[in-house]
Parts: C-alpha cells; sequence; structure tokens
C-alpha cells in the first residue's frame, strides 16, 4: 500500500520517481495499492483504477475508460500514455450541473449518466456522435409530480432540437434523437396519472 509516496516532491523529482515505482512493481511482479490525488499519477501508474467519492467507490476501470463525474458534467480520459493525460468534458449537450451517477460499460457503445435534477442522459462513446438527453422523466418544474405544467411545458417544446434555445431535456422522453417530437408528447400522456388529462 502506497499512500501519496510523491505528495512532498518537486514536479522533476516526481516525474522520475513515477518511472522508478512502475518499473519496481513491474519487476518483482507485486500487486500495489496506490493512493493519490493526482490524476496523472492514477493515469499512468495504473492498470485499474477506482475513482472514490465521500469515502465509496464510484468506478474501477483501466485508463483508457475512465469516467469522472463533478459538478460541472462528465469528463473522460485521454491520451493516457503521455506524460501528461487529461481528461476531456464529455457531450457538448450534457447540462453543466452535477452528475450525480455513472454506470460505465467497457463493452458499450454508449454510458448513461443521472444529472441533478435534469434528468438521465446518454452519451455515445463515439466523440463523432455526440451526446444526447435520454429518457426524460417529464417533471418539466421538477416538482415531483406530472401534472398540466408539465403538459404546457412541454407542448411548448415541441419540434424543439438539442440544438435549439427551446430544447427542454426533460420533455425528451424516447427516441433516437435529441429533440421533442408527437412521441414524447405520447409518452407522456401514458405517464399521466389517472390516464389523459
Amino acid at each position: 500500500l502506497m499512500d501519496e509516496p510523491l505528495s512532498n516532491l518537486d514536479a522533476k523529482l516526481r516525474v522520475q520517481m513515477r518511472a522508478e515505482i512502475s518499473k519496481l512493481q513491474r519487476d518483482l511482479g507485486v500487486t500495489t495499492i496506490y493512493v493519490t490525488h493526482d490524476q496523472i499519477e492514477a493515469m499512468t501508474m495504473g492498470d485499474q483504477v477506482a475513482v472514490m467519492r465521500k469515502g465509496e467507490i464510484q468506478q474501477v476501470a483501466d485508463p483508457q475508460t475512465l469516467y469522472v463525474a463533478t459538478v460541472l458534467g462528465l469528463y473522460v480520459s485521454h491520451n493516457v500514455q503521455s506524460t501528461a493525460p487529461t481528461f476531456g468534458r464529455m457531450g457538448s449537450g450534457l447540462p453543466l450541473v452535477e452528475v450525480t451517477d455513472i454506470c460505465v460499460a467497457p463493452q458499450s457503445s454508449s454510458i448513461t449518466v443521472s444529472t441533478y435534477g435534469r434528468g438521465f442522459w446518454e452519451i455515445s462513446r463515439n466523440a463523432s456522435d455526440g451526446t444526447r438527453g435520454a429518457h426524460g422523466r417529464g417533471d418539466m418544474d421538477f416538482d415531483g409530480r406530472l401534472d398540466g405544467f408539465d403538459l404546457i411545458d412541454l407542448v411548448a417544446a415541441m419540434g424543439s432540437t438539442q440544438l435549439s434555445d427551446s430544447y427542454r431535456p426533460e420533455a425528451d422522453l424516447v427516441g433516437a434523437t435529441s429533440g421533442v417530437d408527437d412521441a414524447d408528447l405520447a409518452a407522456f400522456l401514458a405517464r399521466f396519472p389517472g390516464g389523459e388529462p
């Protein structure tokens, strides 16, 4: 167990020691748990990285498929083979709100994230595919229930897409594209308490 072993070293010596520790670990064939707050250390030294939040493991993945949820959205690891790996923000359409949960399935082509107060979002792992809101709940005013006010807001968002200022992710209940259409209205009405209003 190594608990922040390089935290008191200057940057140049830290880089040298990272390489030395990695070499020792490979040569000796020793399994090591390495605790660090430094993402560069985690990404360059770890075969498997566990991300912890408030004392609980949120995710275990190899550095190539590591996702970090923050108060500003979801980030994914990049250029992990370099001496300065980085995280890039995923999904141009993902709202800038806290990501409260992540589900990582390395074999999957997409991941689903839960955002605080903004529903669930589906993000393609193919950068060219972008982001789409997946399965909003229809609770447009986030008061915990579906009512006539939500219906009015959903109808006002009809025809909007992720690229529109009027797009409301919570109204995008179904479908394979980021847009509010008749299928979303039908899905909302089917969920309405006591049947259609």
